[in-house]
């Protein structure tokens, strides 16, 4: 996709925020600084919800993913095991956690497991899901092509093509494979998410706000005003829709003070 392409997009879909579907959108540097330089040029206040790696975002200073409109941030948590380390290309221990915790957007970052759930709980409770806003945890899913589908595929337990519906292609309603741990259907709830450690954190949308109004203290009397413009722009509707979700989380958690008290 190009600026020309957005400016369309923008134009007919009355819109101002994209999520690009890039695997690894900041690893191209020479491409990114270019729609960045376009885009303070054409003044052009948008927000970006993007994949990334952590040494790919690490390569960017502060101020170059702000005024490149950096809003949202899917970056990969790599899982300890070797068969999900196969398949977690824009994964990277290395670095993950100091990425979190210097840069200021939204970030979703996710684990995969594949083969046992008790060793979820022990691989998540090392990953710095406090600085996190939005920590799901996903099952592995073997996509055709790749190196874990070959491999699955010839350890007998890929199910065939009529039994995954193509609507389900990213396998969030049940595996495309017989797990050893798993009954065949649709899965069950992850049993990490009830642990004593995510208990102990606030939930998403409270972390979305912190996270959120954060960036909007630090940038909201920015020299750039198309930086200003983006930021006020973002938290629009915050004082209304975000505070009535706030008071429902406090409800929700009145029973445990140390939630309700964040």
């Amino acid at each position: 996709m190009t600026l020309r392409h957005q400016c369309q997009l923008e134009a007919q879909m009355k819109v101002r925020s994209f999520f690009v579907m890039d695997e690894n959108f900041l690893l191209q540097r020479v491409r990114t600084l270019r729609l960045l330089q376009l885009m303070e040029r054409h003044n052009k206040a948008w927000s970006l919800y993007v994949f990334s790696s952590a040494n790919a975002l690490k390569s960017y200073s502060m101020e170059q993913l702000v005024s490149l409109g950096i809003t949202w941030v899917w970056l990969g948590l790599e899982g300890m095991a070797a068969a999900i380390r196969s398949c977690a290309t824009p994964y990277a221990r290395s670095g993950s956690r100091a990425a979190v915790a210097r840069i200021r957007v939204l970030v979703r970052a996710s684990s995969a497991w594949r083969n046992t759930l008790p060793k979820t709980s022990t691989r998540l409770s090392n990953t710095p899901s406090a600085t996190i806003p939005i920590p799901p945890v996903h099952a592995v899913h073997a996509d055709p092509g790749t190196p874990l589908y070959a491999q699955m595929e010839q350890d007998g337990v890929m199910l065939g093509p009529d039994a995954i519906s193509d609507a389900d292609v990213h396998g969030q309603y049940r595996f495309n494979y017989r797990h050893p741990s798993i009954r065949r259907g649709p899965r069950p709830r992850c049993c990490c998410g009830r642990s004593s450690r995510f208990r102990r954190q606030r939930p998403s949308v409270m972390r979305i706000i912190r996270t959120s109004l954060a960036g909007w203290r630090r940038y909201k009397n920015h020299a750039d005003p198309r930086i200003r413009d983006r930021f006020a722009w973002e938290l629009k509707g915050y004082s209304t829709f975000m505070a009535g979700a706030l008071w429902a989380s406090r409800r929700w958690f009145r029973d445990n003070p140390v939630v309700a008290e964040r």
